[in-house]
């Protein structure tokens, strides 16, 4: 009887017109939304945005998310998905800055995934094009240099490469042969020669086996019976350079092109090292591979101290700088005994 009357009533209605549809009846009201939450304006405002994302009554548009320009600055968890627009900060993106590390106020010029690469630069961590001249991004390629020839070098005023060594110190500090060689020497190819191992930087190698790929055991000291692990070359030439020559030298199989200093590896590895031992005494064993061979020489250098050097005359008998490490200033004009100076100034 009660669902009678409710249909009833529900009829009666519609046949007064105060209600068009069944459905009208039943339905939940609902009501503009108002993004401003102002009450003195209950309708919607298109210039409104709607942060529910369209709540019932309200078809305006949600606005985009903000994009961080790094992907992970503090702060913000947004992911970066437009390119960047040069010479606009992270708000002039419409990005969002976050707390802490960021890009607010600072020029952006690239985004991480480029817009560095016309000009053959790449996109740093702060959003500037960098040159491609450090290990990490180097040469023409702009790409990491890798464990064969792992330091990035200027060949040529803004010309970058990967090559094995720039200075000494980069054939002796590695962890894994051949860039671990306490008298390493760097080639002007920029490769590494005169490999041994700390606890045998005097002896002499018997064998290539013993050597890293790309060397032979080869006779370091002219007119001596004594090898060292030499880095192969291609080249034959009769330029010296920083007192190294790609030359052919005696192996224990048959000659070889390398690498070879024109004094001992020993003796160029130990050049201006200290040899002082007390007041006005010196102790030239400190820079030779021994007695015997006297490869070098211990003398006053400028600075008052006793350093390892060694003769410089060429074939000639006339001073040679060439025939001198590069960090040597050159070959002293003493007439009677010509030898390398230390750099002092060098570092």
């Amino acid at each position: 009887m009660k669902r009678c009357w409710i249909t009833w009533g529900a009829c009666m209605l519609i046949g007064c017109g105060l209600a068009k549809d069944f459905d009208d009846l039943t339905a939940t009201p609902t009501s503009p939304h108002d993004t401003a939450a102002d009450p003195a304006d209950p309708d919607r405002n298109a210039s409104e945005s709607d942060s529910a994302n369209n709540a019932p009554g309200d078809d305006d548009t949600a606005p985009a998310p903000p994009r961080d320009s790094t992907g992970a600055t503090p702060g913000d968890d947004s992911d970066d998905s437009d390119s960047t627009e040069v010479d606009k900060d992270c708000q002039q993106m419409g990005w969002e800055c976050g707390s802490g590390t960021n890009n607010l106020g600072r020029l952006l010029h690239c985004d991480d995934e480029g817009g560095c690469a016309a000009s053959g630069e790449w996109c740093d961590a702060q959003h500037v094009c960098q040159p491609c001249d450090r290990s990490s991004h180097c040469g023409a390629s702009c790409e990491a240099c890798g464990d064969d020839t792992p330091v990035c070098f200027e060949r040529a005023p803004g010309v970058f490469a990967c090559v094995a060594c720039a200075t000494d110190a980069d054939c002796r500090t590695g962890a894994a042969p051949p860039f671990n060689s306490p008298i390493g020497i760097c080639t002007p190819e920029h490769t590494c020669t005169c490999w041994a191992t700390p606890d045998k930087e005097r002896e002499s190698c018997s064998s290539t086996d013993r050597c890293p790929a790309g060397y032979v055991c080869a006779q370091d000291v002219l007119g001596k019976v004594h090898y060292a692990c030499l880095r192969q070359c291609d080249a034959p030439s009769d330029a010296v350079q920083d007192g190294l020559l790609c030359t052919t030298r005696t192996t224990p199989d048959a000659p070889q092109l390398v690498w070879a200093p024109l004094i001992s590896c020993f003796a160029h590895a130990r050049f201006a090292v200290n040899c002082d031992v007390d007041d006005d005494v010196y102790d030239a064993s400190i820079c030779r591979l021994s007695d015997d061979i006297k490869d070098a020489i211990c003398r006053d250098a400028k600075d008052g101290v006793f350093r390892c050097t060694f003769p410089c005359l060429d074939e000639d008998n006339n001073p040679s700088d060439e025939r001198c490490p590069a960090a040597s200033s050159g070959c002293s004009q003493d007439a009677s005994n010509p030898y390398c100076e230390p750099d002092l100034t060098a570092p």
